[in-house]
């Protein structure tokens, strides 16, 4: 067999438009111009694109391959098929992969966003706890008798005097003041205004 020409593709041979590369289509002309025949080393190399069988049988284009000879379009069929469902599979695993890593790179964006998320969460607690207890403290500071207060008065005194119970350091949204919510704090409260006049904290009130 007497090679005419050698062309080399550097495009893909998988895909729409595959047929269309410049390699291939130089191939097409010489074969049809000179009466020849495509020679490539595999067939896999010609194409990996089922319509290209179809479109290079149209234009009366015989082809061999190194490892098989001649190659007949039922055997090109067979062959480009096999070599379609590998790409189509290679694909696929690619598609997989990077949509696999930036599932990760998500879950990690959201992982840092959750952290810094928490962190502002801790210090707006912290503010807000410590923004209770001192306003509290202060009022409760300047009752001679809060001491001999049950928590419900405490409670009730603390709404009188405008004092609430700040929930959300964000929206500055408040509450008034209970006995339960008196009483969880009440300790806090003690040593807050224990630090603010000096004196040892208040014993527990009823």
């Amino acid at each position: 067999m007497e090679v005419i020409d050698v062309t080399i593709d550097k495009m893909s041979a998988y895909g729409p438009g595959s047929e269309n590369r410049p390699g291939l289509q130089k191939a097409i002309r010489v074969a049809q111009t000179q009466n020849a025949a495509i020679l490539v080393l595999r067939v896999d190399r010609l194409s990996r694109w089922l319509p290209t069988v179809a479109y290079l049988h149209d234009r009366g284009i015989r082809v061999y391959a190194v490892d098989l000879g001649y190659v007949g379009r039922t055997r090109l069929r067979e062959e480009v098929l096999k070599a379609q469902a590998e790409s189509d599979a290679k694909s696929k695993a690619q598609v997989a992969s990077q949509a696999l890593v930036r599932l990760r790179e998500a879950k990690k964006r959201r992982g840092r966003l959750s952290r810094e998320q928490q962190r502002r969460g801790v210090t707006s607690n912290l503010v807000r706890r410590d923004r209770n207890i001192r306003l509290a403290a202060e009022h409760f500071n300047r009752l001679p008798d809060a001491r001999s207060m049950t928590h419900k008065e405490r409670a009730a005194s603390l709404n009188m005097a405008g004092i609430l119970l700040l929930t959300s350091i964000r929206t500055g949204m408040s509450v008034t003041w209970d006995r339960n919510s008196m009483r969880k704090r009440w300790p806090q409260i003690q040593d807050e205004i224990a630090r603010l006049s000096g004196d040892d904290p208040y014993t527990p009130g009823p």
